[in-house]
């Protein structure tokens, strides 16, 4: 019994060697893999909350941005308003002062012919010809009277105005928010 002993002895210790190296080695890189993939999680999850502030970051700056373009537009569209509101009071006042500075005697003494109307409906409505009525003179009086005229110039010169007010108001909103807008986007989008 002992001489099979002394025989398989050394070989079963030499295949338990063998055995335990695999063994440790598969261990070992177990172990490696283990703390690499570790790693790599952690640099991941870094990367991660960077871009996550940095998104942060850019969403706070867009909701900055959104906050201060949107005052800048209510003061904008306020300022509209009360220009609005001046031009249509003058408009009003000067409307209501027509019997003053044009009088009944006015009125009565001055004729206005059909080729004026014409001629002035033409020039409102952007019309290069003026259009003359079949068998009519151009020189025919209307029952239109001076006053008639001054309270029509009056309106449309109101209006005038108050699409000039909005055009500004408008150029201002478009230079603002032109301006604001390069300033915003050339910001940088995040830190490294």
């Amino acid at each position: 019994m002992f001489t099979y002993l002394k025989v398989f002895l050394p070989l079963i210790i030499e295949k338990w060697r063998a055995i335990v190296f695999i063994g440790l080695s598969v261990i070992i890189l177990a172990l490696v893999w283990l703390l690499h993939s570790i790693g790599v999680q952690a640099e991941r999850k870094r990367w991660e909350l960077k871009i996550a502030e940095a998104v942060d970051e850019r969403r706070a700056a867009i909701s900055d941005y959104v906050v201060q373009m949107s005052e800048k537009n209510t003061n904008l569209y306020l300022s509209l308003q009360t220009a609005l509101s001046k031009q249509q009071e003058v408009t009003k006042v000067l409307i209501k002062d027509v019997p003053y500075y044009v009088s009944d005697t006015a009125n009565n003494n001055c004729s206005i012919p059909v080729g004026f109307v014409q001629l002035h409906d033409a020039a409102a409505n952007g019309v290069p010809t003026v259009p003359t009525a079949a068998n009519a003179p151009a020189d025919r009086v209307p029952k239109i009277t001076l006053s008639d005229v001054s309270t029509t110039i009056i309106t449309n010169y109101g209006q005038c105005n108050e699409w000039r007010e909005r055009l500004i108001v408008w150029e201002k909103w478009f230079e603002t928010n032109e301006a604001e807008w390069n300033k915003f986007s050339r910001q940088p989008k995040g830190k490294d």
